[in-house]
């Protein structure tokens, strides 16, 4: 009895999973018995839920840990929401380590599994923006820094920014009543310019560190090296290759939204950079941009490929593109500011 009492562990899941012999279980009822159902050779933990805050939108990441039923300790994986739904990432990153039992909603049961860790849960966010933020009641500035009690992580161009020294309020001026009106008004027309350039500098960087000028960027880059390629309508069908990522005409691409997206996830991953946005956030980003056109409220559209099959896609203006990635986001204006 105590033989197999020791197979079992149930200190690392809530009811109804369990561990045995190092496997993921579930415990049914079946016929007033209670019955083990196995779902996978390794043991998945949540370890944290990090909330990735760039200033816009908040996205949900999660921290998750496993051991191989030998006792062999998987990579961490830090998992988007939208793949924790699929938990297709089982098999992308741990391979043959990552298969789950071929069972009806088993990968479903394996994520509601990870929900269930006992252990105490680390709840961390880190922020991919730099300036003033009002957090918990007071105004901080965002930065990299050694003295910062926040996490702060930036992205693309900015990542290898950060400050050295800690900060410090020395030689600031406390005493406003130590001004003369003269003096008050010299100094705001000076802040008052800095502030001015400093927010035309800041908006330039916001905008290419926009996600869908990232992605478009990239997109265009899988294209010019050959890496990844679209087919062009109206010709003969072709065998598609595995780096198809859709279809073009003289002025729309025709994108597999699942295969582009991945694809800009791995160039940005190759290069240092981090594209952590949703596929479907994505796609509803780039149409409140006028870069995706739909007729309806889908941001996909189905079309007919070279072969005649109807396929799903995400329609993109080719020329909003070219605008995008050439700088000239704003027309001229004939007032002076």
């Amino acid at each position: 009895m105590n033989e197999q009492n020791s197979r079992y562990n149930d200190t690392i899941y809530n009811e109804p999973y369990i561990v045995k012999d190092g496997c993921l279980y579930e415990q049914v009822t079946i016929k007033d018995q209670l019955v083990d159902v196995k779902f996978a050779d390794f043991v998945p933990v949540l370890k944290a839920e990090i909330t990735h805050d760039d200033g816009i939108e908040q996205r949900k990441l999660f921290l998750i840990a496993a051991t191989y039923k030998t006792g062999l300790a998987l990579p961490e994986q830090t998992v988007s929401a939208d793949e924790m739904q699929s938990m297709k990432w089982l098999l992308q990153r741990w391979e043959q380590y990552g298969a789950v039992a071929p069972k009806q909603n088993v990968l479903a049961k394996v994520c509601h599994a990870i929900m269930q860790t006992k252990q105490p849960v680390r709840n961390e966010t880190v922020f991919s923006q730099t300036g003033w933020r009002k957090i918990d009641g007071e105004w901080v500035f965002l930065m990299p820094r050694p003295d910062n009690d926040l996490t702060v992580e930036l992205q693309g161009k900015l990542r290898s920014y950060n400050f050295t020294n800690p900060c410090s309020t020395d030689g600031f001026l406390h005493d406003y009543e130590q001004l003369t009106a003269q003096e008050v008004s010299g100094h705001t027309k000076v802040f008052d310019s800095v502030l001015l350039q400093s927010c035309s500098l800041n908006a330039e960087i916001i905008v290419n560190e926009n996600p869908t000028t990232r992605f478009c960027e990239k997109l265009r880059s899988l294209l010019d090296s050959g890496r990844c390629y679209v087919e062009t309508r109206g010709l003969e069908a072709q065998p598609r290759l595995k780096n198809c990522i859709g279809l073009q005409d003289s002025d729309h691409y025709y994108l597999f939204a699942d295969a582009a997206h991945s694809e800009v996830r791995k160039l940005c991953t190759e290069q240092g950079e981090h594209l952590t946005i949703s596929k479907n956030e994505l796609l509803r980003q780039l149409r409140s941009e006028g870069l995706l056109l739909s007729r309806t409220s889908r941001n996909t559209i189905s079309i007919r490929d070279n072969s005649n099959t109807v396929v799903n896609v995400a329609m993109l203006d080719k020329r909003q593109i070219e605008q995008r990635l050439s700088g000239d986001l704003y027309p001229p204006s004939d007032e002076v500011g």
